[in-house]
């Protein structure tokens, strides 16, 4: 009984009567008007780039020149901090892999050429040595020149892509 109510109620919106059919081939026209519209669009979109490759062009670049698996590494200690000292990573004492200073030196001017990475001498404290017995304790600290290694921007964003469709 609720339902006869309810469609006699003309005036209620997203009823159809049975005696009000859909036009189906022009529904169907239309669908495949836009369709070719959306394609058209996206040709015409340029491809994103990074750093002035396109994705497969970088893909390309880091399998090139072997940095993948290092950069997969170098990627989860920068995906987490805003920039790492050079020299914590050689070694392999920041990365899952233990490479080697002059692998890691190479590694990281080619991903520099690349764009994925900047490089920026900063000032921190020295790293927590012993002391030596007898040596007398200052009670100033020293800062010395270090070497960090940073996402660039564009480097940020591929690195995002990279991750998402790697999995």
């Amino acid at each position: 009984k609720a339902l006869n109510e309810i469609s006699r109620r003309e005036h209620l919106g997203g009823w159809v009567r049975a005696d009000e059919t859909v036009d189906v081939p022009e529904l169907t026209n239309e669908v495949a008007r836009l369709s070719k519209e959306n394609a058209r669009l996206r040709a015409n979109v340029p491809a994103r780039e990074y750093c002035g490759l396109t994705y497969e062009e970088m893909l390309s670049q880091i399998e090139k020149h072997n940095l993948t698996e290092f950069l997969h590494d170098l990627y989860e200690v920068l995906a987490v901090s805003s920039g790492a000292e050079i020299s914590s990573l050689r070694g392999g004492r920041g990365l899952q892999v233990g490479w080697g200073e002059t692998e890691v030196k190479r590694f990281v001017i080619q991903l520099q050429r690349l764009g994925i990475v900047e490089m920026k001498r900063d000032y921190a404290p020295p790293s927590s040595e012993p002391k030596k017995r007898g040596e007398p304790t200052t009670s100033y600290m020293r800062f010395e020149k270090v070497d960090l290694i940073t996402l660039s921007q564009e480097g940020r964003r591929f690195l995002n892509r990279w991750t998402t469709e790697e999995v």
